[in-house]
């Protein structure tokens, strides 16, 4: 579905074409990158995978990334694109990074729905840039323009952005200390989803007929299903994410805690072409993801696909999802393991071929 911010959002990146442009781009621009135009002058930086692979294929200068803004010169960058994230921290992290590296007079452009508090942080960026500023109203969305004015005495300091950049201690997970940090899904706290799901671990593991001797975490944010597992033994174990903070902090935990693990980023594992006994997954059926059918399927279809043939999957879903009938349709044996009310658990495996 089509972001109507962000569609506007590329209507004017479009006729910024003589100006050294940068596009911040999320997960609210897969819906408009057929609207973005290559040019030489536009440069992109995006935290998430499948985004800046796509922009890749389209030609344009593209970086992975977690928002960072080392490879820009400070007062050096003319215009700055940016569709509001939905996390505070970041987008005050985007506008302080706009402070710095545009030019004088250069402008910070950002659009972003009403409920997203796009109208505060038109006032918080307009306060911190100093030069003029407009807002404008387009239905429920809003589109602000702020040039910078460089100045001795700045209007005030830096936006709270939480230490955006910086990994921090958050918990424990089975007697592991664990980093984590903005930007990512539940980043200081542990999901109720995944927290369920490794309670249903023992129950699936003593079902099975062998011993499971690789374990791939599918959607693995901070690292917290391959850390509450670690006393399990497996021969290889890898982790793969969409999101560049969660790799940031899964790679810190699994190397604090000596843990061997192949850390990939990638789109629902696209890249991955091995097999794997074991899969842990509590996919992204939350904030910055619709519920849909096709994003259930497209973690369905990665599971059949890289499961090996006597594996089994352990997926925790909202409880309205209708993942029995989806997995039944792709030819997995479903075997449902809990249902509170708001989660459920389900054991999925590769049906058997009949015996002749």
């Amino acid at each position: 579905m089509n972001d109507k911010p962000s569609l506007e959002l590329a209507k004017l990146l479009n006729l910024s074409r003589d100006k050294e442009t940068l596009l911040i781009a999320d997960e609210n621009t897969l819906g408009t990158l057929g609207a973005v135009t290559q040019r030489p002058t536009l440069g992109i930086i995006s935290n998430r995978f499948d985004v800046a692979e796509q922009f890749l294929k389209l030609g344009i200068n593209t970086r992975f990334c977690d928002f960072e803004f080392d490879g820009f010169a400070d007062n050096s960058v003319e215009r700055i694109f940016y569709r509001v994230s939905k996390e505070k921290p970041v987008v005050h992290h985007i506008i302080n990074q706009a402070h710095l590296k545009l030019v004088n007079d250069g402008q910070l452009i950002f659009c972003g729905h009403k409920k997203d508090g796009t109208k505060s942080y038109f006032e918080k960026a307009k306060q911190l840039l100093g030069g003029c500023a407009t807002l404008k109203k387009n239905g429920d969305s809003y589109t602000a323009t702020i040039n910078k004015k460089m100045s001795d005495s700045e209007l005030s300091g830096p936006l709270d952005d939480k230490d955006y950049p910086v990994l921090r201690s958050v918990l424990q997970v089975s007697g592991l200390n664990t980093l984590s940090k903005p930007g990512l899904f539940g980043w200081d706290k542990v999901d109720r989803g995944s927290k369920l799901l490794m309670e249903q671990l023992p129950e699936a593991l003593a079902s099975l007929d062998i011993k499971p001797a690789s374990l791939l975490d599918l959607g693995c944010g901070f690292g917290y299903l391959t850390l509450a597992s670690h006393e399990m033994e497996f021969d290889y174990r890898c982790a793969t994410d969409n999101n560049a903070a969660a790799l940031i902090a899964a790679k810190a935990n699994f190397q604090q805690n000596s843990l061997e693990v192949d850390t990939i980023a990638a789109d629902c594992a696209d890249s991955i072409d091995r097999k794997f006994d074991l899969i842990l997954c509590n996919p992204p059926f939350h904030q910055g993801f619709s519920i849909t059918g096709d994003l259930t399927h497209k973690f369905l279809a990665a599971t059949y696909r890289l499961l090996s043939a006597h594996g089994a999957a352990l997926l925790v879903v909202n409880q309205f999802v209708p993942i029995e009938r989806k997995a039944q349709a792709l030819n997995f044996s479903v075997t449902l393991l809990m249902n509170n009310g708001s989660f459920k658990v389900v054991l999925l495996s590769k049906r058997q071929p009949k015996k002749a």
